[in-house]
């Protein structure tokens, strides 16, 4: 996945997603109330891409995870945000996308 703010860019690893926004781990920072564009890359259960969707965001939280032991390297960020305008096919596809794997995972786990 992909959160942009002007020329501000930083991939990242969803950890959470809804048809609302999405929870992720991203190496740069971001602050909240910072609007941003995202463009998510869905893929199939076999890990190969299958459709992107974009949406325009709002940063609701942004923590910083700091490098350690046990921790990657260099520092993280999980950053929360909640997709303020999405078109409506692209929230179809994303509640479809997620009804998918809750359905694959039983109802456990994450989306």
């Amino acid at each position: 996945m992909e959160i942009r703010v002007a020329e501000h860019r930083a991939e990242g690893t969803a950890l959470d997603l809804s048809a609302a926004g999405v929870r992720c781990l991203v190496a740069e920072e971001f602050k909240p109330f910072e609007k941003v564009a995202v463009r998510l890359t869905l893929g199939t259960p076999t890990g190969q891409a299958h459709g992107h969707v974009r949406a325009q965001g709002v940063v609701v939280r942004a923590t910083m995870i700091p490098a350690g032991a046990d921790s990657p390297p260099h520092a993280l960020y999980e950053v929360a945000v909640f997709f303020s305008e999405i078109d409506p096919r692209a929230r179809t596809v994303l509640e479809r996308f997620v009804q998918a794997h809750l359905q694959r995972w039983g109802g456990k786990g994450q989306a």
